[in-house]
């Protein structure tokens, strides 16, 4: 069996002051494993770890306990470690941190010159501007093969900063949250080229980013990392819509938890009976604003039987749809829905609420 691109176990990390203090724990205990080929996002709050934990990898920061193989190679044994030019790792930091006094050829070419250190790729010229040129073309940036950095917009200086990071052939890719300096418009456009860029390239990325839109719109996979932990690592459907605690819910975008009571099969909440597979007790449900339904309340008892009562407190037209700020009549629970269009309910009004799908059910801790 083919080795996992990268495989972390037990690990640990930290900070110092000095030499003399005690190096405070900022990853613990993490374990991961990206199989060659895919795209992972490590998503979390600023301050959670996730860039330590990028860090470590690269080699540009020592673990204290724990290991790390890149491609079945061990490059992190507790203390011990390869040094990062030996990794075989490309890294995409966050402002490109281009080489100024250098073109962009000369730019995506530097990691191909012959030096000493093991993890260059050693290439002929003739090759190296193939190689160069093969990357370029891939990034989509051939035009700007003589540019100087200075000369290049922010989404152009990336594409070369991920060009140079793809040149050497890397194990694995690391992006330290790429698009956090662009605007909406140009870090939407540029995710998608980078997702089809590693892709065609036949690398094995890590994307670091406190984006959800971000982490879920790329990547094969997502880990959520809260306190120095991964929570959950799933497909952005499951950590989406399956989270595994309120935290996660909660972290990965706009929702409602409601309290409930599960026995047996199903989950008894304020919006009716909710099918549960969890274990007996108290839990919560979650419902995401696309998951609910919204009608005008009246008098109808067969109508009223089908959701449960709400007041619209609040009405934010988005452009592309409507999201609702809604207080159940029955418990006070508030509630987020989301409608596609123009507000078609005002504040005020008395809805009723009920699921447009299956509903996810967590336990309460």
């Amino acid at each position: 069996m083919e080795p996992a691109a990268l495989t972390i176990a037990n690990l640990e990390a930290g900070y110092t002051s000095n030499q003399r203090d005690r190096a405070s724990r900022v990853l613990k205990g993490i374990t991961l494993e990206v199989p060659k080929g895919e795209l992972l996002a490590i998503l979390g709050p600023s301050g959670c770890g996730k860039s330590t934990l990028l860090r470590v990898i690269a080699g540009l920061l020592p673990a204290t306990a724990g290991t790390i193989d890149l491609g079945g190679r061990r490059v992190v044994d507790g203390k011990s470690s390869v040094p990062p030019e030996q990794r075989r790792v490309g890294l995409v930091p966050q402002e490109a941190a281009l080489f100024p006094h250098l073109n962009v050829a000369k730019n995506v070419a530097f990691g191909l010159k012959p030096r000493k250190a093991g993890s260059t790729v050693r290439l002929g010229m003739r090759e190296r501007r193939q190689r160069v040129a093969d990357m370029l073309e891939l990034a989509g940036i051939s035009n700007l093969a003589d540019a100087m950095p200075h000369e290049l917009s922010g989404g152009q200086a990336q594409r070369v900063a991920l060009a140079r990071a793809l040149a050497p052939s890397p194990d694995l890719v690391l992006l330290d949250e790429p698009f956090s300096a662009l605007d909406a418009s140009l870090r939407v456009r540029l995710r998608n080229d980078v997702r089809r860029i590693i892709k065609d390239a036949g690398a094995t990325g890590l994307l670091v980013t406190h984006d959800q839109d971000e982490a879920l719109s790329i990547a094969d996979r997502v880990a959520v990392m809260n306190a120095g932990h991964i929570i959950q690592c799933g497909s952005p459907d499951e950590v989406y819509n399956g989270p595994a605690d309120a935290w996660v819910a909660c972290f990965l975008g706009t929702c409602s938890l409601l309290s409930g009571t599960s026995i047996g099969q199903t989950a008894q909440c304020a919006l009716g009976q909710i099918p549960s597979a969890t274990r007996d007790g108290a839990v919560q449900i979650l419902a995401r604003p696309e998951q609910l339904r919204l009608r005008i309340a009246n008098q109808d008892p067969e109508t009223a039987a089908e959701g449960a009562e709400a007041e619209v407190v609040a009405a934010e037209y988005q452009g592309h749809s409507t999201l609702y700020t809604l207080t159940l009549t029955s418990g006070g629970e508030e509630m987020v829905a989301r409608e596609q269009g123009w507000a078609r309910f005002n504040v005020g009004d008395h809805v009723l609420v009920s699921p447009a799908g299956n509903l996810h059910v967590i336990p309460d801790e």
